[in-house]
């Protein structure tokens, strides 16, 4: 099960990030705008993150095996048609509509799935399938971009799809919702518990989360991670470069970020499983807050690849403890739409975050004030997750 999903996670979240790597090739080609082009990897990422709470519902009551052939599906043929492309509507229906219906399926499926095949050690295996993550990022990119360089962009395009279709619909029936449609208990999971866990394993439906104080606060934390995370993806490169960075060495600070965070994903998973998702957390985001208020000073690569090597491995920290906090604060039974709501508003604060810093940028020509209010958000999700309680 957790090497199924490792493999899922690297080949769709290892192509889904090589769309940069196509960027120029495909402007060469047809001469549009970056915005215009850009638009579309943006339209995947949010109609991505509206499905991943249906997505999410659908797993717990019907299992990974289904949602992943499905998404699988539109997730490869939406590669195999951006072989085909010719025309912006074209990019926006193969790219921003039927890959971002592809992408709501690994994480929202796989990560649930796995926490209910396991109490002990649930957060270091979250951890290794996570990782896959990082490890697509880091080996998919180069290929795509050889294959671009030795061919073209529409055969490495031809190529990903054909992964997808073989690793994803074909490893998705690998995988079963839960271990008692195998007549088996979670790992680590006692005989005498199990009968009790199964019949007590949920704090309500969405209606009752909805009145509660700790699903705000559930959902406020997202929020803040996505804002941290995605606008010094978009923005520390650049703010590299007009600190005198040469750009290819500031290119190295994402890297040094993907690397860490790898790494961060398993060891915080680790951690996870012995403090609680609640306080690993906490670590995350006091971390991301330390490494921002590091990066407010950082004038020379040195310190923008300490900034990167810490931030990389703190935000971690809320990425495999996901099933951990969710089942501490709202149980097992509806795992997949609770993070599937988190994952959603993890995309809303993606979306602000970046495009708020652009502005502040443009108005005062410096990033001074949008770290700040990048440092202020994660900040405010530490304070959000010390103020969460488990459930009863």
């Amino acid at each position: 099960m957790v090497a199924t999903g490792f493999f899922i996670m690297m080949a769709t979240w290892g192509t889904y990030y090589s769309f940069g790597v196509f960027f120029t090739p495909m402007l060469d080609d047809f001469k549009w705008t970056r915005a215009v082009t850009s638009g579309a990897f943006s339209t995947a990422t949010i109609l991505e993150g509206i499905l991943c709470i249906v997505v999410g519902g659908i797993t717990d009551r019907r299992g990974p095996r289904l949602v992943l052939t499905i998404t699988g599906a539109f997730l490869g043929l939406g590669y195999l048609l951006m072989s085909q492309v010719q025309t912006i509507w074209q990019l926006y229906l193969f790219y921003g509509l039927i890959m971002g219906i592809g992408m709501s399926g690994p994480f929202n499926s796989i990560v649930p799935t796995i926490a209910r095949w396991f109490t002990k050690y649930r957060g270091l295996m979250t951890g290794f399938v996570v990782a896959g993550i990082g490890v697509g990022a880091i080996v998919v990119p180069p290929i795509a971009s050889y294959i671009i360089t030795f061919y073209n962009w529409r055969t490495s395009y031809l190529v990903m799809g054909c992964l997808i279709l073989l690793v994803v619909v074909v490893g998705a029936q690998f995988l079963v919702r839960d271990p008692i449609q195998k007549k088996q208990r979670p790992y680590g999971q006692l005989p005498f518990v199990e009968e009790t866990q199964t019949k007590t394993t949920s704090s309500g439906g969405l209606s009752i989360w909805l009145k509660s104080w700790r699903f705000w606060l559930f959902s406020l934390a997202f929020f803040c991670y996505g804002f941290g995370l995605f606008t010094v993806m978009v923005h520390v490169v650049p703010y590299a470069i007009d600190m005198d960075v040469p750009a290819l060495s500031a290119a190295s600070i994402i890297a040094v970020i993907g690397i860490a965070s790898t790494i961060g994903k398993v060891f915080m998973g680790w951690v996870a499983d012995r403090i609680g998702g609640r306080w690993s957390f906490a670590i995350g985001f006091a971390g991301m807050t330390v490494s921002l208020l590091w990066l407010i000073g950082a004038k020379e690569l040195w310190m923008f690849l300490v900034f990167a090597a810490v931030f990389g491995f703190t935000y971690s920290g809320l990425v495999a403890p996901q099933p951990h906090l969710a089942n501490e604060l709202f149980g097992m039974q509806s795992l997949g739409l609770i993070l599937g709501i988190g994952s959603f508003l993890f995309t809303v604060g993606g979306s602000v975050g970046p495009v708020l810093a652009g502005y502040l940028f443009d108005v005062s020509n410096s990033y001074h004030d949008a770290l700040l209010i990048c440092t202020a958000m994660t900040a405010l999700g530490l304070v959000t997750t010390l103020l969460l309680r488990p459930r009863n």
